[in-house]
């Protein structure tokens, strides 16, 4: 995979496995916490309980900096022509540094390389600055419909 090309030094990427559940599953649940939302283990965040059965035609990547769990992300097949970024969160230390734009195109790149010619995200309003991030993207909004219970927005964009 290719990974963010400027990557600070103290960050490391790599794929997330079973035994990172706990610690994912805390992680989120403290970034959904700054924006008042929760995780759902019954829809959106069923993913977390057996990552590596529901990311084996995907990617699921775990930021660490040392021991310390800095962020997410996930690229899941939706069908055979169109995947959605999942879990895409930062702590908030790591927030405002343009990693998270970086890590989307990391993902873009990655769902271009597995033939995949659209990319969609859902997100929630809360999340201005992500929101920001995906428009300024080329993300065009699309009707929320079949959102995750927590989410309230969906975005789209059509990969070159």
């Amino acid at each position: 995979m290719k990974l963010p090309e400027v990557l600070p030094e103290r960050l490391t990427i790599r794929e997330g496995r079973k035994a990172d559940q706990q610690a994912l599953i805390d992680f989120l649940a403290d970034c959904l916490a700054e924006f008042d939302l929760a995780l759902d283990f019954d829809g959106t965040d069923r993913d977390l309980l057996e990552i590596e059965q529901a990311y084996r035609d995907g990617y699921f990547g775990v930021i660490e900096s040392g021991d310390t769990l800095a962020g997410t992300f996930a690229l899941f097949p939706l069908s055979d022509d169109t995947a959605e970024i999942r879990k895409m969160y930062l702590s908030a230390e790591w927030r405002g540094r343009g990693l998270g734009r970086q890590l989307l195109a990391t993902l873009e790149d990655m769902a271009r390389r597995k033939g995949f010619q659209r990319i969609e995200l859902e997100t929630a309003s809360p999340m201005h600055a992500a929101i920001h991030v995906y428009q300024s993207s080329g993300y065009r909004e699309m009707p929320a419909s079949g959102c995750g219970n927590r989410c309230d927005r969906r975005f789209f964009k059509q990969l070159a």
